[in-house]
């Protein structure tokens, strides 16, 4: 199931976005914490767009992205994304 975020899911996307890009492929050593301080830093923009797509409660991916204004229409533009490795390949980043 695919909704909106809110700030009570932070902590969980940093756990999705700290497995999905470990140290070893990104150079990056991501944990829990600092992966949650970096994604707030989105959340707390003006014109952030999130979601989270949850299975059974859990959340196994999330989007975040901003609004922009181009012109008189507009844009959406993906700052993160972010997949449970276990879960990858199964087109939750595609639904997000």
């Amino acid at each position: 199931m695919i909704r909106a975020m809110n700030s009570s899911d932070l902590p969980r996307c940093g756990a999705v976005y700290a497995q999905a890009f470990p140290v070893e492929h990104w150079g990056i050593d991501w944990t829990k914490e600092n992966a949650t301080e970096y994604l707030q830093d989105y959340f707390e923009q003006k014109r952030f767009v999130g979601f989270v797509y949850e299975e059974n409660h859990e959340v196994v991916g999330c989007i975040f992205a901003l609004c922009k204004l181009s012109g008189s229409k507009k844009e959406l533009y993906i700052n993160e994304m972010a997949v449970l490795p276990r879960r990858q390949g199964f087109g939750i980043g595609t639904q997000l």
